[in-house]
């Protein structure tokens, strides 16, 4: 297992999960459907860097982004601005906003990295009384992407410091809960213990929805209100399979795993669609007043 040894990519998987939280807590679904359609118009969708995205002028290029929608996602990090030679401004999406479009988490962080062959247990013992503490921990564990062994016994490939603290900011108690590291050097109990830990039958049938609604994408000549349908519901789809999928590093997939396949189609679809979803942003903002339709309205009054 020496040679799969990768600390700093299991760490960035497991940050980049807590990061999702947070901007998912601190933005509204309005906001994040409308990073989702932005990147969308994206001519190339690609891995999140910030030295990736494309800089869109404040012109006619970008009429529906108003001044005030640009310095709202600049006040939140989600996108960067700057002024280029002509002093003209420029956006861009940040990799928080980035990530906040792709449903909060971006897959490939988790498939690429590298497992240490450790596995990280997490096991509590809190008392019925505090069952809302329980329901807590279970909601912050399947979020972390960690796995059911029992009910009282999870389980993930990834390092839990980043769990750790945020049960510390949830105010839960630590001492009920204990985490070991256990190095697992056979193949075959790593195999199980994926196939107890995750429902990835259920998992795939998660996915194969996705993947029927992504058949029914509206083309160009559609209604704008059938195109923002077709919008909301496919990302409430995928934002189901990022509930449910832990998105373990490559080597413990399991052989049928449909994940991989389905995120490829679905960057190419959304890519496809990026000139129809961007006729819903444009019609989501009214066009600016021009200084001749002012200078007229107030000569008639």
């Amino acid at each position: 297992m020496a040679n799969l040894y990768d600390p700093i990519g299991s760490y960035r998987f497991a940050i980049s999960v807590c990061w999702r939280d947070f901007l998912l807590m601190i933005i509204s679904s309005k906001t994040e459907f409308l990073l989702y359609c932005l990147f969308d118009t994206l001519d190339v969708l690609s891995r999140p860097t910030a030295a990736y995205y494309s800089l869109y002028h404040d012109g006619p290029d970008l009429h529906w982004m108003s001044r005030k929608r640009g310095k709202y996602l600049v006040g939140r990090g989600l996108m960067a601005t700057e002024m280029d030679a002509q002093r003209r401004r420029l956006y861009r999406l940040t990799n928080a906003g980035a990530i906040c479009a792709l449903g909060g988490r971006d897959p490939r962080e988790g498939w690429e990295s590298k497992w240490d062959g450790r596995w990280r247990l997490v096991i509590y013992d809190i008392p019925e009384t505090d069952r809302k503490f329980r329901l807590m921990l279970r909601r912050e564990l399947s979020q972390s992407g960690f796995g059911c062994l029992q009910k009282s016994v999870w389980v993930s490939p990834h390092p839990a410091d980043p769990l750790k603290r945020k049960l510390a900011k949830l105010k839960i108690d630590i001492s009920l809960v204990t985490v070991l590291d256990v190095l697992e050097d056979e193949a075959d109990a790593s195999t199980r213990i994926v196939e107890r830990a995750w429902d990835f039958n259920g998992i795939s049938t998660l996915y194969k929805i996705h993947d029927d609604h992504l058949k029914s994408v509206p083309d160009r000549s559609s209604q704008l209100p059938l195109i923002k349908q077709w919008a909301l519901m496919e990302q409430s789809l995928w934002r189901d399979v990022l509930r449910c999928d832990p998105f373990l590093p490559d080597c413990l997939l399991p052989r049928k795993y449909p994940g991989k396949r389905a995120w490829k189609k679905r960057l190419r679809v959304l890519r496809d669609f990026g000139p129809v979803i961007k006729r819903l942003l444009e019609a989501d903002v009214p066009r600016r007043k021009t200084p001749e339709r002012d200078r007229g309205k107030r000569a008639r009054s």
